[in-house]
Formats: structure tokens, sequence, C-alpha cells
């Protein structure tokens, strides 16, 4: 064998190796492919844009965009523009639990203290107050978080609202908050992907069930259900009244909860094109 032919072969296994590499990467990296029929491997769902306020347990806190300028958000790329809603997506700060409200009484949610907690206790637990991001969060009226902010679930609320009906609180707080509670509308439409009608009637909450679920690392369901800020009143006779909060409860479905302590999920809105 001449050392022009050994010179060629060995050029020839090089090449050979560097295009199966790079067709190995791209196949793992961008499709989905079984080998001999017994192994398959499906590519990752993408994560969606993430950003990264505050630290819990030694950990950077991870929120994912959800909708931009009011719609839902399916890209990518983090956008340079537009008012931007994260929710946090960190895991273990999932496990982090409060109750609604502290006392079984009739309150809005602009009264109840999960407010208060997420004002407070919650900014020192998240170490959020001398955070750059938390400090150009663009908070949100009360007057704002009240509208669609009333949900009829299964005809309890009110018999002036039709079952399962959307509906607008009021408030004359001239308070805003930087961290707040999703309503049922915004969890259907920017966490589910569904779109409340002229009708304001959500009747197909179930068809995103799967969206709305909380998972661990694992990918494994957690046994937590989280709150919503869309509430109504109860009233079993004249002297038992109190405050009834909507969760989307293990398994994504919705469900109402008063004296638990339940999963705290916050968002904010933030200018885009300060990130």
């Amino acid at each position: 064998m001449t050392k022009t032919f050994k010179m060629l072969t060995t050029i020839s296994f090089i090449a050979m190796a560097i295009v199966l590499t790079f067709v190995g990467v791209w196949a793992i990296t961008d499709l989905d492919f079984s080998v001999g029929g017994d192994i398959t491997y499906t590519a990752p769902e993408p994560k969606g844009p993430i950003i990264t306020m505050g630290e819990y347990q030694g950990e950077a806190v991870e929120w994912k965009l959800i909708a931009v300028d009011g719609q839902k958000f399916n890209g990518e790329t983090l956008p340079t523009s537009g008012i931007g809603t994260f929710i946090i997506s960190t895991v273990n700060c999932i496990y982090i639990t409060a109750y609604f409200h502290d006392e079984l009484e009739m309150v809005e949610y602009e009264d109840a203290s999960i407010r208060d907690y997420l004002k407070n206790e919650y900014v020192s637990t998240l170490n959020l107050s001398s955070d750059t991001t938390y400090n150009k969060i663009k908070a949100r009226t009360m007057k704002d978080l009240a509208v669609d902010a009333g949900y009829n679930y299964n005809g309890l609320a009110s018999s002036s609202h039709a079952d399962n009906e959307v509906y607008d609180k009021t408030s004359t707080s001239t308070e805003s908050d930087k961290l707040w509670l999703l309503s049922v509308k915004e969890a259907y439409e920017w966490l589910g992907g569904g779109v409340v009608g002229s009708d304001n009637i959500i009747s197909d909450w179930n068809t995103y069930r799967e969206n709305y679920q909380l998972k661990d690392k694992d990918q494994a369901y957690m046994s937590l259900n989280y709150w919503l800020r869309s509430l109504f009143w109860y009233q079993e006779d004249p002297f038992w009244e109190e405050t009834i909060a909507m969760t989307v409860s293990t398994d994504g479905t919705l469900e109402s909860l008063s004296d638990v302590s339940c999963a705290v999920r916050p968002a904010f809105n933030i200018d885009l094109s300060l990130l």
C-alpha cells in the first residue's frame, strides 16, 4: 500500500466521522427519531422565554413569559417591546404556600390577606426588594385587577350571572400591586390557550387542563393546588358567610377552596424594552 493511498484512506475516514457526527447532533436536537424500532427519543418541548428575578434557597428564581400586551405568547424568543406578563416557574417556589384569607369572612381580593403576603413576606422570601428587574415592574392598579376577576363557578357565585360566567368586580382602591394572582380568565387564556367569547362563558376549561398543571423537575405532577384571584362569596345561613377562592387543582381542573393553604403562583407585568 503506497503512502498516497494510506493518506487518502485516512482522510476519507476522518471526513466520514465528521459527517456522521454532524448528522447525529442534528437528529438529536431537531428531530424525533427511533433506532431499530426499540429506542425512541422525543425532542423536548421548548421552554419559552425565561428570565430570572430573585433568589430562593440559593437558586435563581425563574419566571416564564406567558403573554404580551394581554395576548397569549407562544414564541421562544424574548420580544424587545410591549408589556410582558411573566409567571413564576421555579419548582421549589411552588412549595411556598399561604392562605387566601386568614379569616372566614366576606372579603374581596384587594382585602384578602394573600395580597398583603405577596407585598411583604413573599418579597422578602425571594429577596426581591433589591432586584433590578423587580424594581422595573409595572404595577397593576386594583381597579384593573378587578376587571374580569369575578367567576360564577357552577352557579354558586350569584344568581345574577350565568354558570361559569366571567364578570367584572369593582374596586375603589387607589393602590397598585407589583405581584398578583391570575384570574380564571387570565389562566384560561394565557396558560390554557382558550379565548373567552362575547358571552363571557368558559365552557371548555378542561380542554386545556394539561396546560395549567404544575410539574416538578422530573415532569411528575405536583400535589398542590395553586390560587387564582377570582372568588365568590358563599352563604350557608345568615350567620355563616365566607370568601371562596378559585384554585387550579392538581389535575388541572378548577376547584373552589377557602380555609386551606395552597401554592402561591404570582405573575407580574414589565415593559419588555427594559429587560
